[in-house]
């Protein structure tokens, strides 16, 4: 059945402590959300999805036969680790992020360090292979380059693109770049060959994130670059290993949506690009619940552009979700895993 289902907003009572992982206070906030409606806000779930588990053998499958927690989740901020539009994590101990014209490596403690100078301008989508390398999408030049991680050089693997900008990878090592622009589209890629293939036409996509078993690609698509409404769709892999031409509806806002997450048992995460709340898609159900509201807790307001989980080294918790607005970062510890292909 499809209804309406408004977001609800938290004003949570914010205090500054030391945290002792970082070199600076952080703001910690905690309480319960208030009953009022998030002004603006409207979602539209829609008809029931896949999920999954891990696509990685060898692991515990996690428990989700059950409800994830329902917090209220503890939410951390801190301005001593900046990032640019979007971020991701290496296997060692960094968050990379845009630093100028090169990569830049920031620890948990808020250390920053050029780890890879001269990727070239722009790179509006970052995000690690499973061999390490780092794959980069350059708006500015229409490029997508693969970095080696161990050497700095990088290559353009892909060119001549419109406006790339988000980027997913999965645990064999397939890249996916999405060309946000009114004629978009989604193509999957060999990072090494460069070989390409179009998988979806659709009218501005933007972030994408695979399904923990990868078998369904869930992709943000908008009614405009950065402003308008936005809907989550899922392109279905086929038995024969290639993707259904016909994308579903997940949900719909009638606001602009920048990040987007996934768990290990297959839940989305979504942030609002404006005004920083986020909420949770829980699948197959589809239905939504508040997790917090960024944007009251925060001294920045607005470009909320991506959320991540991490793998889980050097102090980067892998059942937080990260969310930047290019000012602050912010953790949210959802006490459930999320999916990183270098887990």
């Amino acid at each position: 059945m499809i209804f309406l289902m408004s977001v609800i907003a938290c004003r949570a009572t914010t205090t500054t402590t030391p945290d002792t992982d970082a070199t600076t206070p952080v703001q910690h906030h905690t309480g319960t959300p208030a009953t009022t409606t998030h002004s603006g806000t409207t979602w539209v779930p829609l008809h029931s999805g896949h999920t999954g588990h891990s696509a990685h053998t060898g692991e515990p499958e996690p428990v989700c036969d059950g409800p994830p927690p329902s917090g209220p989740f503890e939410v951390h901020s801190t301005n001593i680790i900046n990032t640019e539009e979007d971020f991701d994590f290496d296997d060692t101990q960094y968050l990379l992020t845009q630093a100028g014209v090169s990569l830049a490596g920031v620890t948990r403690t808020g250390q920053q360090s050029i780890v890879v100078p001269n990727i070239g301008v722009d790179a509006a989508g970052i995000r690690s292979l499973p061999n390490g390398d780092i794959l980069i999408a350059q708006p500015d030049t229409g490029v997508v380059r693969r970095v080696d991680y161990q050497t700095g050089g990088s290559v353009a693997i892909l060119a001549s693109l419109q406006f790339p900008n988000g980027l997913e990878v999965s645990s064999t090592g397939r890249g996916y770049v999405s060309e946000f622009v009114s004629t978009g589209r989604v193509r999957e890629f060999d990072p090494v060959s460069g070989n390409n293939r179009i998988i979806l036409e659709i009218p501005y996509p933007n972030n994408m994130v695979l399904s923990p078993d990868e078998q369904v690609l869930y992709v943000l698509v908008s009614t405009s670059q950065f402003w308008g409404s936005s809907r989550v769709m899922a392109l279905d892999k086929q038995p024969d290993g290639t993707w259904s031409r016909t994308p579903r509806e997940i949900a719909s806002s009638n606001t602009f949506l920048g990040g987007i997450a996934v768990d290990v048992c297959g839940n989305l995460y979504v942030t609002e690009y404006s005004s920083g709340v986020v909420g949770r898609i829980l699948m197959p159900q589809q239905t939504l619940e508040f997790i917090a509201d960024l944007g009251s807790l925060g001294t920045f307001n607005g470009g909320f552009s991506a959320a991540r989980f991490a793998p889980g080294f050097a102090g980067w918790s892998p059942t937080e979700l990260y969310v930047t607005d290019r000012y602050e970062l912010f953790t949210i510890d959802l006490q459930l895993e999320g999916r990183h292909v270098l887990k």
